[in-house]
């Protein structure tokens, strides 16, 4: 069977109307020969999980409908590439990594105050 074609009993990701894809098209209802379509079949790349547009995205046999897309898929990967430029060294520490994630996203940062104290000198002369 080509990953084009879907044949009875077989399931694919379906994206529902007024919900939209990845690249920001919304789904509408629309006549399609005849019929009222409420979705879209779509593609690994039209949901941004793969740049692989071969076809629709076909589910395993034993999945029951209706079950979401990250159930069986498990959660998306969450990746942040940082080029951290000479004059930011602020950004080398975990806190300054998410004192900027928290500004890009326009966010409040949420981190416990810290606490200096003092450390008991144990030198000896």
């Amino acid at each position: 069977m080509r990953r084009h074609e879907l044949q009875g009993g077989r399931q694919g990701a379906v994206r529902r109307r007024r919900r939209p894809l990845p690249n920001g098209v919304t789904i509408r209802r629309a006549k399609i020969r005849g019929e009222t379509s409420e979705g879209m079949l779509c593609a690994e790349d039209e949901l941004a999980i793969s740049k692989d547009h071969s076809g629709l995205m076909l589910l395993p046999r034993d999945v029951r409908t209706g079950t979401p897309l990250n159930e069986i898929l498990g959660p998306p990967d969450a990746v942040i590439d940082l080029e951290i430029t000479w004059n930011r060294s602020d950004c080398l520490c975990i806190i300054g990594i998410a004192r900027e994630i928290a500004a890009l996203f326009g966010s409040k940062l949420n981190c416990r105050p810290w606490i200096f104290r003092k450390p008991a000198s144990r030198w000896t002369h």
